[in-house]
């Protein structure tokens, strides 16, 4: 009986540790293929970022931000990404994107966040538009980046060259904002709502397969964690920098 009993031990054993090899493989095989989707939606993020700066230089300098407001700038955000949604009784505006810091000699990489808002009519325009770009204007607003959650209360910027009356309607604006679609930019405004928590959200999800890191940690020049992030990351520092020379 001992060497009978012995012996269906040992089978047990070896299948219990064949079930956890098995179990160990599959979930390094769904970890893997799950920070490949980030990966993906990362350089599809920044690549559409990218784009929306490209757009945003190409503009003529009547119709697009004032070099000064970028010279200014603190820190950018660009949500390519916009679509309408409703949460309960309330008409909401939510996106994807990316903030990048102003930093010794040009712009810390993007790190990646998403923001909501209430909309209150000033997006007249389909799902999947406009592009959003916020530029905040010192360093005491980018010191909200330090929190996963920021409130978000931002002016409508002018368009085109400043004048002492559209200078004046935003000197002391933390944060100015623009929509750019169909080739046209206009300034909108955003109220800060604390009933609905509406404001810029950091997506550590996205920015822990890219860099290892959380957004905060990205935006305070922390060296970056793992392979060498997506190449349409650089692609949008490219053209973040090639408007700020403008």
């Amino acid at each position: 009986m001992i060497p009978s009993f012995s012996f269906v031990t040992s089978r047990t054993r070896l299948a219990s540790s064949t079930i956890l090899i098995v179990c160990l493989s599959c979930s390094t095989v769904l970890a893997q293929k799950a920070d490949r989707a980030k990966l993906e939606t990362a350089a599809r993020r920044a690549g559409k970022a990218a784009k929306v700066l490209t757009q945003l230089s190409a503009l003529p300098p009547g119709e697009t931000i004032a070099k000064e407001l970028i010279a200014k700038a603190q820190a950018i955000a660009v949500f390519p990404d916009t679509d309408k949604v409703n949460m309960l009784f309330l008409k909401m505006m939510k996106g994807y994107g990316m903030v990048s810091r102003r930093v010794p000699g040009g712009w810390s990489l993007p790190a990646y966040y998403g923001f909501a808002v209430l909309d209150r009519g000033w997006s007249k325009t389909k799902s999947g538009e406009p592009g959003i770009i916020m530029l905040f204007m010192n360093e005491d607003t980018v010191k909200r980046f330090e929190k996963d959650h920021i409130s978000l209360e931002a002016e409508a910027g002018p368009v085109g060259e400043l004048t002492r009356e559209t200078g004046s309607k935003i000197r002391g604006a933390d944060i100015i904002m623009y929509a750019l679609s169909d080739g046209t930019l206009r300034g909108v405004s955003v109220e800060d709502d604390y009933s609905t928590q509406s404001g810029i959200n950091s997506d550590n999800n996205v920015n822990k397969a890219v860099y290892g890191l959380k957004a905060r940690d990205v935006l305070t020049g922390k060296t970056p964690l793992g392979p060498p992030p997506p190449h349409e990351i650089a692609e949008f520092q490219e053209e973040l920098f090639k408007l700020s020379k403008q």
